[in-house]
């Protein structure tokens, strides 16, 4: 399958609608209730009050309704908390420690062949390709006590020097050499959580050849904790077009197949064990039915006695049995789902469909710098960064 370039939905997300719903909301209930600011907020600008006002919605770690939550529609509610629960979240998930060092490294003539992680310096140098060294006005300076003395990797240097010749320098362009900096590349924030963004999805490229894959820090850029889940957002969507381009055989559509009959079965124990007092009798003796008959077949029933009350014609039913709270929520419990062994991931289909075309997966990298641009709009990627950069890379 040829895969083309999809123009990504101009409709905004779901997210923003409900902040912007709540922030409207919270604005007209800010004005009827004098406790939501302060006689000194009265003194400040419009936009600081606003934006006062948006901390306290989204920022708050406390999950209990606030009094001017519970006066809000349920769907904004249900908007608040997630977005409470998310920001909650951002520092376990935000990087620990810079993306970007700059370390410059040089080929054995003092040629800058690219600025990389201290991490990848450090690797280079205890493999004994590579050593410490200065660089100063243009000039590699080697100081062979450098690494004999107990000085800071740090305050030393930002410099390395192979120790070998380099197979191809020919990808070493502006991009690998200039410095980076980090910051979200769509805001420019850089004390704000700042994440890892595939702009190709690792469910894709994990799938792809190795030399599209390896040392291609082009396509990993920084944002924010609030521009990457907008971005994330953008890219299921096209994610999902994608894959509904691709044909698959009947069967291996779902994940999981759903057994009817325990889920029915579920159902009526979810209903007993928490609307039993709002259901009538009459249809709770269908879903009892259900449960009862489910516990017999599975031997449920081994320990229970029988009910002694009698039924409308005066006999005893021998056939009724209680049904216990312990015994509903193992019902509920139980997995109504079944594995489908025909299952295809929808990431497998599309690499599948490009696989053994060089040229197709080149435009499907691409294709996703694209989408990036359109749906992100970064103003700060690093200089050199472009749609058109080698999709493959020969580093050192």
């Amino acid at each position: 399958m040829n895969i083309k370039s999809i123009t990504s939905n101009t409709a905004a997300a779901l997210s923003l609608t409900a902040i912007i719903s709540i922030l409207a909301y919270y604005a007209l209930l800010s004005n009827n209730k004098a406790s939501f600011s302060n006689d000194d907020d009265e003194t400040k600008d419009d936009h600081k009050q606003s934006t006062n006002q948006s901390s306290s919605v989204t920022n708050s770690s406390n999950y209990s309704k606030d009094d001017w939550l519970e006066k809000m529609p349920s769907h904004i509610q249900r908007e608040i908390m997630k977005e409470r629960r998310r920001r909650s979240k951002l520092a376990f998930l935000a990087m620990k420690s810079p993306m970007y060092d700059n370390v410059q490294m040089m080929d054995p003539h003092g040629e800058l062949l690219a600025k990389i992680s201290k991490k990848k310096a450090k690797w280079y140098v205890n493999k004994g390709l590579a050593k410490y060294c200065y660089y100063n006005e243009g000039k590699v300076i080697l100081d062979s006590a450098i690494q004999g003395k107990n000085m800071s990797f740090d305050s030393l240097t930002r410099c390395i020097q192979l120790n070998f010749e380099p197979k191809d320098n020919s990808s070493n362009t502006t991009f690998h050499t200039a410095d980076k900096q980090n910051i979200c590349v769509k805001c420019g924030r850089g004390d704000y959580h700042l994440m890892r963004h595939h702009i190709v999805p690792s469910v894709y490229r994990t799938l792809l050849p190795k030399k599209f894959k390896s040392h291609m820090s082009h396509d990993i850029t920084l944002l924010c904790g609030d521009c990457h889940v907008h971005c994330q957002q953008e890219c299921q969507k096209r994610m999902n077009e994608i894959e509904a381009l691709c044909p698959r055989q009947p069967g291996s559509e779902a994940m999981y197949i759903n057994d009817d009959k325990m889920y029915k079965v579920r159902s009526s124990a979810l209903a007993l064990l928490n609307w039993r007092h709002k259901i009538p009798q009459d249809q709770i003796k269908v879903h009892e039915k259900l449960v009862r008959d489910y516990l017999l077949s599975v031997g449920g029933f081994q320990k229970i006695k029988p009910n002694n009350s009698l039924d409308d014609q005066g006999k005893q039913n021998h056939h009724h049995r209680n049904i216990s709270n312990s015994q509903l929520q193992e019902v509920i419990d139980m997995d109504y789902r079944i594995e489908n062994p025909h299952y295809i991931p929808g990431p497998e289909l599309v690499v599948k469909s490009i696989i053994d075309d060089e040229d197709k997966i080149a435009h499907f990298v691409r294709s996703w710098r694209q989408h990036f641009l359109d749906t992100v709009q970064p103003r700060f990627l690093p200089e050199g960064w472009s749609i058109e950069h080698d999709v493959t890379s020969n580093a050192p």
